[in-house]
């Protein structure tokens, strides 16, 4: 279960809470749809909006301390290729 000072902090960003899965976290705007992915302390964000993406990381780096690894290539084991 995610802790309750990450959830609030994501929730405080405006992402709300997927029906479908606790760890997505989707935020909408008129001009940019963003995911947020949690599995224990692994974070993975998509959208496309990056310099709102930019924004997010520096907000949640405020909080939290995180490493941005660069793109997407593995995750949970999967390898991902582009």
């Amino acid at each position: 279960m995610l802790g309750l000072s990450v959830v609030s902090v994501i929730k405080a960003a405006g992402f709300t809470p997927s029906d479908h899965d606790p760890a997505l976290f989707i935020h909408v705007s008129p001009h940019c749809r963003t995911l947020l992915l949690l599995y224990v302390d692994d974070m993975l964000i998509t959208g496309n909006d990056v310099e709102y993406i930019s924004v997010l990381k520096k907000q949640l780096g405020e909080q939290f301390q995180i490493s941005d690894l660069g793109p997407l290539s593995y995750f949970l084991g999967i390898e991902v290729q582009h």
